[in-house]
């Protein structure tokens, strides 16, 4: 079994610290005077734990890895994987296990498959804001969607809510996060204790929702 590689970047900090990114790279975050030696005792006590991340992540990638719109290839939809099935049809819809994907569309499938996307996560983002904004008693003025890869979604200080369209693809929890996350900016207009504290009384596992997305961002990175 290959040594486990890693960058050390040493700063003022007090404790030493393991970060690994979405693309498998390690990062030990060290104090100044800590010698090499207790940096690589530390990542040798943490091997196994290390090695799961890896594997996750490898796994990951393999499922992100670029698209050649193929029959057999997985595709996400609120977070659960179909295969693409090409065949002589005129929509793209769902199918059991399949995304059906029209063979006219493969001049241009990655307009295509975004446009469908589009279309779901607006329908699904509106109708499931409404239901949560009137649960909760809150009033906003309108959805829409983004294209962001990163940035989840907005609320803007008169009401426009925005979530990027690459959230269908995550799990419908996920989702409902994002929107809960959202629509508490209406009342509380940055991240502090007290918006915070609103969110977690609405959804008490509100992090483990969070740290879903911080683990496969990667993963609604489709195109």
């Amino acid at each position: 079994m290959n040594k486990i590689v890693y960058e050390i970047k040493r700063s003022d900090r007090k404790t030493l610290s393991i970060t690994i990114d979405n693309k498998g790279s390690i990062l030990v975050k060290a104090p100044r005077k800590v010698s090499f030696q207790v940096i690589d005792n530390l990542v040798n006590s943490k091997e196994e734990w290390i090695r799961k991340k890896l594997n996750e992540i490898s796994n990951r990638n393999e499922l992100h890895k670029r698209k050649e719109f193929v029959s057999g290839e997985e595709f996400l939809f609120l977070g659960n994987t179909y295969l693409l099935d090409i065949r002589d049809e005129a929509n793209i819809y769902i199918d059991d296990k399949y995304i059906v994907f029209p063979k006219a569309f493969l001049d241009n499938p990655v307009q295509k498959m975004s446009s469908w996307y589009m279309k779901c996560a607006r329908k699904i983002f509106t109708n499931r804001t409404n239901e949560i904004g009137n649960m909760l008693g809150y009033s906003y003025k309108s959805v829409g969607l983004s294209s962001a890869k990163k940035r989840w979604g907005s609320c803007s200080s008169v009401g426009k809510i925005n979530f990027t369209w690459r959230l269908v693809m995550a799990p419908q929890e996920i989702i409902d996060y994002v929107i809960v996350h959202e629509l508490v900016h209406l009342v509380h207009h940055n991240h502090s204790k007290k918006y915070w504290q609103t969110v977690e009384r609405i959804m008490p596992d509100y992090r483990k929702r969070k740290e879903w997305l911080t683990r496969n961002q990667i993963l609604l990175d489709l195109f």
